[in-house]
């Protein structure tokens, strides 16, 4: 018959095995979700993109990018969404 230490030492290695297996699963759901989160927030950012282009190399924005210019009659009939006409107008 073992002793009793042996059986101890046995169970704690099979709890060790256990933990470490359920850590290594944790790091690869992690991983997974941080390349989840990493594809979205790329895919995003294109959307973003493609909605109004990043500013050029000057900081300037591009020409497509620039909002429509403010027509009072346009405005009067509900043809833009801004609630107050630029400064100056």
């Amino acid at each position: 018959m073992r002793p009793l230490r042996f059986h101890w030492h046995r169970l704690n290695e099979w709890l060790d095995d256990l933990g470490s297996a359920r850590a290594f699963a944790r790091v690869r759901r992690d991983n997974a979700l941080g390349r989840l989160l990493f594809e979205r927030a790329r895919r995003h950012g294109a959307a973003a993109d493609a909605l109004c282009p990043p500013a050029g190399p000057g900081g300037e924005p591009p020409v497509e990018a620039a909002p429509p210019e403010w027509d009072p009659d346009l405005w009067a009939h509900g043809g833009h969404t801004d609630l107050h006409p630029p400064p100056g107008a």
